[in-house]
């Protein structure tokens, strides 16, 4: 507010340098300047009265910092929300729900899929299903695609953590692209194991994750939105028992929390937002309980905590085929 006095003090003392010289001029130069002045004037006043709440929505940097939600619809779509994250050394959010990715709006969109990008490998509750309904350029969504990518264009046999980027143009929830990123094994190569895949493992994740950051910046996005990558059909047909294929879901909520928070972290990438989507079939049932208690707690843990919270999780990850002792919190 100093600043904007000392220059309404300038504009005076140059105001009173020019209305001398204005009476020499002739009558419509002057009424020109009178019109100019109050616009002028109007403006300045209009700058001030908006300066505090302009001056809060911009960062030490001078960056618009980022609004606490990615729309404003944002709260209808997901209702089960943590509160917003917000990363101070780059001004960055991270948002975290439970939901249908599906319904997500206005960012890029991360969506597993198979190592042969086959997009009609779809369950009923994969994330592939939840776009079915979108439409790109007034097309339904996977026409488009296979018209526009098709099957022989899209990599073959590709491993763990392969992405591809496709820009979707006119998307009708104005989804910017979107990357889809390998994130199981085929279980063989025989035709009777289509559609069956080998478990992904915590070091498989832990990869996925930091080829979706690179791909992020590569692409110079501002936003994503993404799922728990390898919690989806990769571990629906092994052999873990429910607590296990809980614990596993955690473990990789709280690594991709960490990933993303780190990678946000960095005032230098292109991307201020990105936003976990956790599926459920329950929403605020007990399951969701227990991974939102345990997001807070590891949000409001230093990184030493964090680190041992993680390291103690996946470790106590039951092998497949054999019982889960540990609980999860």
């Amino acid at each position: 507010m100093k600043d904007i006095i000392e220059a309404l003090k300038a504009c005076y003392e140059g105001i009173k340098l020019i209305i001398p010289l204005m009476r020499v001029n002739p009558p419509w130069s002057r009424w020109l300047f009178v019109i100019t002045g109050f616009l002028l004037l109007a403006s300045v006043i209009a700058f001030a009265v908006n300066y505090p709440e302009a001056k809060r929505k911009l960062n030490s940097a001078g960056q618009i910092r980022p609004d606490d939600y990615p729309y404003r619809e944002f709260p209808n779509d997901f209702p089960s929300v943590v509160a917003p994250y917000r990363i101070p050394k780059a001004d960055s959010i991270i948002n975290i729900v439970w939901g249908d990715i599906g319904r997500i709006r206005e960012t890029a969109v991360v969506i597993p899929i198979n190592e042969d990008f086959d997009l009609e490998q779809r369950g009923p509750s994969s994330v592939l299903t939840a776009f079915g309904r979108h439409t790109i350029q007034s097309r339904a969504f996977f026409d488009y695609l296979e018209e526009q990518w098709p099957a022989k264009q899209r990599p073959k046999n590709a491993g763990i953590g392969t992405i591809e980027y496709k820009e979707l143009p006119h998307e009708s929830s104005l989804l910017k692209g979107a990357l889809f990123v390998v994130t199981t094994r085929n279980q063989s190569n025989e035709k009777r194991d289509y559609g069956y895949y080998k478990n992904t493992s915590m070091a498989a994740v832990e990869y996925l994750l930091d080829q979706v950051v690179e791909k992020v910046k590569y692409e110079q996005l501002d936003s994503v939105a993404l799922p728990l990558l390898g919690t989806g059909y990769a571990i629906v047909k092994n052999d873990l028992d429910e607590n296990g294929k809980e614990l596993f879901e955690q473990a990789v909520l709280l690594l991709t929390v960490q990933k993303l928070a780190d990678a946000l972290a960095d005032p230098a990438a292109p991307w201020r937002r990105a936003t976990i989507v956790m599926y459920t079939k329950d929403i605020r049932g007990a399951r969701e309980d227990r991974h939102h208690d345990a997001v807070l707690i590891f949000l409001n843990s230093d990184t030493d905590t964090r680190k041992k919270t993680l390291k103690d999780l996946v470790e106590s990850l039951p092998k497949p085929g054999v019982q889960s002792k540990a609980t999860a919190n």
